[in-house]
């Protein structure tokens, strides 16, 4: 399974909420619904914060974790400049 998270054309006629949380537990949602008790997870910058939280959310599932130059899942506290 492959998501595009918030991209796609149908994600954005959803009307979100578009959160990191919201999209682990998309993942999540999923996963039951394919019937996948254990899976590892891929995750570049975003979708590395992404999987982060699916192994926070649910660590007993998560087989393994590739994290891809992401985003810490903590956040990332920016100056004045941005």
């Amino acid at each position: 399974w492959s998501s595009d998270v918030c991209s796609s054309d149908l994600m954005r006629r959803s009307g979100g909420p578009y959160t990191v949380e919201q999209i682990a537990q998309d993942a999540l949602a999923l996963a039951d619904r394919l019937g996948w008790q254990r899976f590892s997870l891929i995750g570049h910058s975003m979708g590395g914060s992404s999987i982060q939280q699916v192994l926070a959310a649910a660590p007993e599932r998560v087989r393994a974790l590739v994290a891809l130059t992401p985003v810490s899942a903590i956040g990332v506290p920016f100056d004045e400049q941005g």
